[in-house]
């Protein structure tokens, strides 16, 4: 009988945690998808998060703030090569979001900069960000936790095969 309960406890969970990146949220003439937020390494205080944004409207709109209880401070952000550099930088005006079009937030582009991170990012977790728009207003979505590239990348480099 427990034995029962623990697989349908689980497969509920396994179900669920994947529904929440997938999550389509409607707010008005937007549909936000995708929403994602990347692991940080154990005591890191910074990520980035993600998402991908399409505007049905005919008019532009335009991401003017972020927010959540997780971090201190998000800023919207853009990345870019000048001369072979990497350079980040927030966009103080907000993101405009063009008329029928999707606009990717992702990695090395446009992005999310969570600063002041008040808990470790743990894969598979999920958490609640405030997305404002210029003249819609805001919306709650859930974002999903997911471990990085390159945190995998490290941690199979450190095992003897």
């Amino acid at each position: 009988m427990i034995k029962t309960i623990i697989i349908v406890i689980l497969g509920t969970l396994l179900t669920e945690i994947p529904s929440a990146f997938a999550e389509k949220n409607t707010f008005k003439t937007l549909v936000i998808q995708n929403v994602w937020i990347k692991d940080n390494p154990f005591n890191h205080p910074i990520t980035a998060g993600y998402l991908t944004i399409h505007n049905t409207s005919n008019s532009d709109t335009k991401l003017i703030a972020v927010g959540s209880s997780i971090a201190k401070k998000i800023e919207i952000h853009k990345m870019s090569i000048d001369n072979d550099i990497m350079k980040m930088r927030p966009l103080k005006d907000g993101l405009i979001i063009p008329a029928n079009s999707t606009t990717y937030l992702k990695p090395g582009d446009f992005h999310l900069m969570f600063f002041g991170l008040k808990k470790q990012m743990t894969p598979m977790e999920t958490y609640v960000i405030n997305l404002t728009f210029k003249n819609l207003g805001t919306i709650a979505v859930r974002a999903l936790v997911k471990p990085s590239e390159n945190d995998e990348k490290l941690n199979h480099e450190k095992h003897n095969h």
